[in-house]
């Protein structure tokens, strides 16, 4: 016989029971609805576009490759770059690659598998790089036979090395050194500059600039820079074939600095009577800077672009 005290001792184990079964419950719930969410939320990445750009100025044949790339969750991707044929640099995981052929000149189709991964998912696709029977990247200044190699980057034709035509007046070796306009090109003041290019090219625009560092981003100055002859660490990937080198300037018509170090490259826009705008690229980061300078007094490398 249970006595009313009983009873209600009984009424209130159980009520605890219920209780402690209940909350157990609830807890149990509450982790499923936080574990839910997260086993739902990763997707695999998107790949939205693969560029292909064939760089001119390379024997065997080489094409630069960049990746865009989608994660809606916004998880950090790695980027890995396979071929049957052909050699990748170091760093398969970048978004941006060299591909070199490994035949020169080969008429023939290469597949090329791009894989990005978020570490659980992943997303691949594979393009195809032809690589032509022939191939002549080079254009023959008449005026003195000097031989430029040729760069095409998006819609644009580039010569891959700084002008070396000596004018009448207004350009310079830098130090007087022959041997630095063999290897850097000559530095030309702003009015030199405008009429320093051989007929079908000319000093690009500020606009043709911006383009062109475009292409070359997120990191212009490290793909555009050559892979070596910068001091400090200084060199860059040369992803395009554009090879920047380190060529220094004139100052005020008299002194010549930071050959090594850094380099200006005209271009035709002017700012006022007196300066004119200019691009530079530095050791010291992976860039570049848009200044003015000078007409008259500074003298900076020229870099000619094909007209259109």
């Amino acid at each position: 016989m249970i006595i009313p005290q009983d009873l209600e001792r009984i009424t209130i184990i159980y009520s605890m029971k219920n209780v402690a079964l209940i909350s157990f419950v609830g807890f149990i719930g509450l982790l499923f609805i936080l574990y839910l969410p997260g086993c739902q939320s990763n997707h695999a990445p998107t790949i939205v576009d693969i560029q292909i750009i064939k760089i001119l100025d390379s024997e065997p044949l080489a094409f630069h490759l960049s990746v865009l790339a989608d994660d809606e969750d916004g998880d950090s991707l790695e980027i890995e770059w396979f071929s049957p044929a052909g050699e990748f640099p170091l760093g398969t995981g970048s978004e941006s690659i060299r591909w070199q052929s490994p035949i020169s000149f080969a008429d023939q189709d290469y597949p090329v598998v791009v894989t990005v991964s978020d570490l659980e998912y992943s997303a691949c696709d594979t393009v195809v790089l032809h690589v032509p029977h022939s191939f002549n990247p080079t254009f023959t200044d008449s005026r003195d036979g000097y031989v430029y190699p040729l760069v095409k980057i998006g819609s644009q034709i580039w010569m891959a090395k700084n002008l070396n035509y000596n004018s009448t007046y207004g350009s310079f070796c830098y130090e007087d050194d022959t041997s630095n306009c063999d290897r850097y090109g000559r530095l030309y003041d702003w009015e030199t500059a405008l009429t320093a290019c051989p007929n079908g090219w000319h000093l690009p625009s500020l606009d043709e600039w911006l383009d062109l560092l475009e292409w070359a981003s997120p990191n212009p100055g490290l793909n555009l820079k050559s892979i070596s002859g910068w001091n400090e660490n200084g060199n860059g990937r040369d992803s395009f074939g554009f090879a920047v080198l380190p060529a220094g300037r004139l100052y005020a018509g008299e002194h010549y600095g930071h050959i090594g170090f850094h380099t200006s490259l005209w271009s035709s826009d002017e700012k006022d009577a007196n300066q004119a705008g200019y691009i530079r690229f530095e050791y010291f980061h992976d860039g570049f800077n848009e200044f003015n300078a000078d007409k008259w007094t500074s003298a900076f490398s020229v870099r000619c672009i094909q007209d259109k």
